[in-house]
């Protein structure tokens, strides 16, 4: 069972524009999948990229390169950039340190050149356009190589623990078309990302190492910010989602709080990327959506509402207040059907 307490946080922070916890009903079985389908760098790999992240925060500040000034913050930095970071001990990152040596001998040069009188010569433009153009790339190298920014095969085989399921994405677009005829702003096409508990932990080492205030261990699915067509789903949701397109229609109270709970991360995340921030309303939108997300799987009206019903009934309840509200109830301004006289 997942810890909620630290969860309410999660989704404030820049790297994650929302997530779902889950609440008590979050699915026990995690999806399988004993070896990794991704590469991991490692704490020591990750514990690397974040003095490099630091570093290059600095180095690459665009206040430093103004036009009134040389970068001569930025050339500090860069005097400290073997002191600092170093070279890192994992082969795989020796593209990361030589792209951030040649944004320092770049910006050491500007630094060098710059004759102060508030104008860039032609010359010293093509620099300035250089450190830019090597700021960037070393980003997208580093996206590459974290576990977050690697992309998964495309499969609807829950053997493929990891994978991208066009299944679960068209169930995404579906409550995110209803999110554009309540006049959001929404993608068209979204990609679900089911992760294997083997490549899930090391996603959630690097969150924990990279963004420490805000790590996904406290969470079942989440979005970013930075991939706004993307949900991220755990092991744990993926399963749930699993075992209902292979026609598992369990009746135990569990079962149904299990699955009911797999199927409102599917839809909460998809709430959020209608343009929903707010966690309470996401929440209270998406436990109303449950039907709907589920009927796109293949699950029968009737069923769908039994895994709606014990989910409000059993999981609202205990979700973190920063996920519940009181105007989620029949008639209020987040009743999603109001002629139905029914909530959820």
């Amino acid at each position: 069972m997942l810890g909620r307490a630290a969860a309410v946080a999660l989704c404030a922070a820049a790297a994650l524009s929302g997530c779902s916890t889950g609440g008590d009903g979050v699915v026990d079985a995690a999806n399988g999948g004993s070896a990794p389908t991704l590469r991991h760098l490692g704490p020591t790999g990750v514990a690397w990229l974040v003095k490099w992240r630091r570093w290059n925060a600095h180095a690459a500040d665009g206040t430093s390169l103004a036009l009134d000034a040389p970068p001569t913050g930025a050339a500090t930095s860069c005097a400290t950039l073997r002191s600092r970071v170093g070279p890192p001990a994992d082969s795989r990152l020796d593209q990361v340190w030589a792209t951030a040596q040649q944004e320092c001998a770049s910006i050491q040069r500007l630094a060098q050149t710059s004759d102060r009188d508030g104008r860039l010569s032609a010359a010293e433009l093509r620099t300035v356009n250089r450190i830019h153009d090597t700021a960037e790339r070393s980003v997208r190298q580093v996206d590459s190589l974290l576990v977050i920014g690697q992309t998964p095969p495309v499969s609807t085989d829950p053997a493929d623990a990891t994978r991208i399921d066009p299944r679960y994405g068209h169930a995404a677009e579906r409550i995110v078309r209803w999110g554009d005829i309540s006049g959001a702003s929404a993608p068209q096409h979204i990609s679900v990302r089911c992760y294997g508990e083997a490549d899930w932990a090391p996603l959630a080492a690097e969150q924990r190492i990279f963004y420490p205030k805000f790590s996904v261990d406290d969470t079942i699915a989440f979005v970013i910010t930075q991939m706004p067509q993307t949900e991220f789903l755990s092991p744990a949701v993926c399963n749930g989602l699993d075992r209902l397109e292979a026609g598992d229609r369990p009746t135990d109270p569990g079962s149904l709080l299990q699955l009911g709970t797999a199927v409102n991360a599917l839809a909460h995340e998809s709430v959020h990327l209608t343009g929903v921030l707010d966690e309470a309303v996401t929440e209270c939108r998406s436990v109303q959506l449950i039907v709907e997300a589920a009927t796109s799987l293949g699950v029968d009206t009737s069923y769908a509402g039994r895994m709606r019903d014990a989910y409000w009934k059993d999981a609202y309840p205990a979700l973190s207040p920063a996920y519940r509200t009181s105007a989620c109830r029949d008639g209020s301004d987040l009743d999603l059907d109001s002629t139905r006289h029914a909530f959820p």
